[in-house]
């Protein structure tokens, strides 16, 4: 009868460790989440700035564009075309 006693505190003892282990699992997880909105809602207070630079820097691209079309067409670029040499190393005529 003791040995039946024992085990059903065994039992016992052994779900409440689960049941404890799940609830410390679901208290980290939350904690991560926290954390993570947090540093979303940071990062939500920086997108005026963001949103400012990206504004200059497309009216700094455009302004480099507009000058690059005032200066004129680019000079034309011309090749010539590389000799070819026969296997022995002699340039063909």
């Amino acid at each position: 009868m003791g040995d039946r006693y024992i085990s059903q505190l065994s039992t016992a003892a052994a779900k409440l460790t689960s049941g404890q282990g799940h609830a410390l699992t679901m208290a980290s997880r939350q904690d991560d989440l926290l954390g993570k909105i947090s540093e979303m809602e940071k990062s939500m207070d920086k997108l005026p700035e963001m949103e400012k630079i990206m504004g200059q820097l497309f009216d700094l691209m455009k302004s480099i564009t507009q000058e690059l079309c005032l200066q004129g067409p680019s000079p034309a670029i011309t090749t010539t075309p590389l000799p070819t040499f026969h296997s022995d190393g002699v340039p063909q005529s």
